[in-house]
Parts: C-alpha cells; sequence; structure tokens
C-alpha cells in the first residue's frame, strides 16, 4: 500500500467551503432531548479545540492557517451564558470569515462592526434554532427567562433573540451564499 503526504482536510474547512449555515452545523450532533445547542461537543465534531484563558478579552479564534487547525480560547473569568455564546460566536467567524492568524477578514470588504455583528446573528442562530424557539415559546408561556433556562443562554440573549423571530427578523445566516 502506497503512503501519501496528502493532508486532511478540517471537517470545519469541509463544512464551510459547503456554505454550512447553523442548521448544517447543528446536524453534526445530537440535542438529546433538549433544546441547548450541544456546543462543545460541537467544537469536538468540527476537530476545533477549547482552551480557558486568563484574556481580558471575552474570546478569540486562533487558526494555524498552514495545517487548518482552529482553536478557540475563552476567558476563564466569564460566566457559563457567556461562554457558550463567545464559543459559537468564534465558530461563526471560522465558518464565515478568512483569516489572518488570529485576524478576521471579510473577503466582501465588510467593515469589522459588520463581521462581528453576523458572528453573533449566526451565533445566536446556532444556540436558539429558530424552529426549536418557536416549539419552546408556547410551552413556557412565551417566558423569555424560562426559555432562556432550557437553551441554556442569557436571559438577555434569550429576549433579543425572541424578540427577532417574533417581529419577522429571519435568519440571515440559514444558508451563506459565497458571493456575500
Amino acid at each position: 500500500m502506497q503512503e501519501t503526504n496528502q493532508k486532511k482536510t478540517p471537517i470545519w474547512l469541509q463544512m464551510r467551503n459547503q456554505a454550512s449555515g447553523p442548521e448544517e452545523l447543528l446536524a453534526l450532533v445530537a440535542h438529546r432531548g433538549n433544546a441547548a445547542t450541544p456546543i462543545l461537543e460541537l467544537c469536538r465534531c468540527l476537530g476545533v479545540g477549547l482552551w480557558d484563558s486568563d484574556m481580558v478579552e471575552g474570546g478569540c479564534l486562533e487558526m494555524n492557517t498552514q495545517s487548518g487547525i482552529a482553536n478557540i480560547r475563552v476567558q476563564r473569568a466569564s460566566t457559563r451564558h457567556r461562554k457558550r455564546f463567545t464559543i459559537a460566536h468564534e465558530l461563526a467567524h471560522l465558518m464565515l470569515h478568512e483569516f489572518d492568524g488570529k485576524i478576521h477578514r471579510d473577503a466582501r470588504g465588510y467593515p469589522q462592526i459588520l463581521i462581528e455583528h453576523e458572528a453573533s446573528r449566526f451565533a445566536a442562530a446556532l444556540l436558539m434554532p429558530e424552529h426549536l424557539v418557536k416549539i419552546v415559546a408556547p410551552l413556557y408561556k412565551y417566558n423569555t427567562s424560562e426559555m432562556a433556562q432550557v437553551f441554556n443562554v442569557s436571559k438577555e440573549a434569550m429576549a433579543y433573540r425572541f424578540q427577532n423571530i417574533m417581529s419577522g427578523v429571519h435568519d440571515p445566516m440559514r444558508k451563506r451564499r459565497k458571493d456575500g
């Protein structure tokens, strides 16, 4: 048998190349009977490393552009909900944006503020999928504080996401297109 030196494409890059949105990423992991996205398991499935850090900022994505190895660093002192959102936000950058080491770039020339907003919308859709929010909401009498516990997110994040869904602001990240 002949040995090849061909490097294997990381799963996260395969998913990004297929223009995968939150729904496709969620298909990689089972929800196991609850609505909370198993974000740590999702990182494992994608081959993304997670590290607690004493950093001042909330989190960052580090990538070796040669090997495709990606790691997310999260501020150790952050709350459980903040860590989950930070991980989802950094996964969004991994799926949506180009990188120069630790720097996010957007091939479409978007300003940094729009890139961050796009990553936050993707993160919200990943942690609080629209179809599940619509199922859970009536079960909890539309109480976003209780819904936040179900999705394992902050009350503020749940209220914001719920408001967007109910006001008809649909997930723009459903299926990302290469043409921007």
